[in-house]
Parts: C-alpha cells; sequence; structure tokens
C-alpha cells in the first residue's frame, strides 16, 4: 500500500491551508512573498473549489491520516496543467513529498490526459528534486524560476490507443483473410515489405558512428 493517500480538499481544510500558505518557508519560495489573509483565502479557495480548471488534493498518512501536504492542479488549457505542491511543516524532511506528488499525479491522470508543467523558484533544490524524481524533466531556466514538465500521461494514453489499434488491425486482418484471402495475401506482402525497410531505416537512425 501506498505510504500516501489523497482526497480532494473541502471548505473545512481552508484553515490548515491557509497555515501552510502563510508559513515562513512557503512564502519564501512562492512567487508572491507575503502572508494571505483569512477572508481572501477563503474567497479564493471557494472559487477554486467550485471550478473545473482547478483540482486540489490533500495527501494524508495511509497508518494515521493525518494530513500531509496538498497539491493542486490548474488547467492552462485542456490539455496543458500547471501542478504544484506544498508539505506541511512538520512533513518536511521525512521524504513524504516524492509518495505524496506520485500519489497525487496518479489521481489526477485517472481523470485527466495531459502535460504537466511545474514552476520552481530558482534556489528551492528540494522541490527541483522531488519534481525530478516523479518524472518530470528540466524544459527551461532563466534567472527566476526552472520550468519543469511531465508528459508521462500522454505517452501512457498513447500507448493504451495503440494497444486498441494493434487489436484492431488483427481483427482487420482476420476479416480479410476470411473475405479475399488472395488479395490479403498481396497486401500483407507488401506490408511485410515495408516493414523491413522500416526497421533497416531503424537501424540506421539507431548506428553509433
Amino acid at each position: 500500500m501506498m505510504p500516501v493517500t489523497v482526497r480532494h480538499a473541502i471548505m473545512d481544510d481552508a484553515d490548515k491551508l491557509l497555515e501552510w500558505r502563510n508559513d515562513p518557508e512557503t512564502i519564501r519560495f512562492s512567487t508572491t512573498n507575503t502572508d494571505v489573509s483569512k477572508d481572501e483565502h477563503r474567497t479564493w479557495l471557494e472559487s477554486k473549489l467550485k471550478s473545473e480548471e482547478t483540482m486540489i488534493l490533500i495527501g494524508c498518512d495511509s497508518a494515521s491520516g493525518e494530513e500531509m501536504g496538498v497539491v493542486r492542479f490548474d488547467a492552462h488549457d485542456e490539455h496543458f496543467w500547471v501542478v504544484s505542491i506544498n508539505l506541511a511543516p512538520q512533513w518536511r524532511g521525512r521524504k513524504m513529498a516524492s509518495p505524496l506528488l506520485e500519489e497525487a499525479v496518479a489521481y489526477f491522470g485517472n481523470q485527466h490526459t495531459a502535460v504537466l508543467a511545474a514552476y520552481v523558484k530558482q534556489g528551492n533544490i528540494a522541490s527541483c528534486k522531488v519534481f525530478e524524481h516523479c518524472g518530470f524533466a528540466l524544459y527551461e531556466e532563466n534567472e527566476d524560476q526552472l520550468t519543469y514538465m511531465n508528459k508521462v500521461l500522454i505517452i501512457n494514453e498513447i500507448e493504451a490507443v495503440r494497444s486498441r489499434n494493434n487489436v484492431n488491425w488483427m481483427n482487420l486482418m482476420r476479416l480479410a483473410f476470411r473475405v479475399a484471402p488472395h488479395e490479403a495475401e498481396e497486401i500483407f506482402k507488401n506490408v511485410n515489405k515495408d516493414d523491413g525497410t522500416i526497421a533497416g531505416l531503424l537501424k540506421t537512425l539507431t548506428r553509433k558512428m
């Protein structure tokens, strides 16, 4: 069993989320370097919970049920979402950020197929390590921030579609040989020849100098 479970945030989480948000270490690596007021936060959270373009997941310790952090997904468009993570202060340094992010991404991936991007402030080495551990690759870097991206959810969907397509291809082959066996033989001879050509090109592509 994973050491972390996730659930959707609710308004009852407002106070703890605000506490985590206004923690000095969080503010240090935030793009907004000031405290957020309780009223501002509750208004913001209520809006986000109603939005279909945001998913806020609370991570909980599987053994105790204690809340350990939050992962938020915000849609840029249908297939591009920005992800951020904030661990509760008492859970930092306990190597739980990566399991939390992995579980949250898996949960998100059951409902959405998207590229995930994460923006990390320069100097936030711990967050860089977490995202890299969870399959995010560094795409861009400037003097203020690093941009990480994870395209695994897209790749997984491509794999699933290709798997279904392979089944369709086999069914088509069965139908062809049943309805027009001689014509099918000629077609698949050409397919086999082309596959051989592709194999040769791939061999050339991967050849070392």
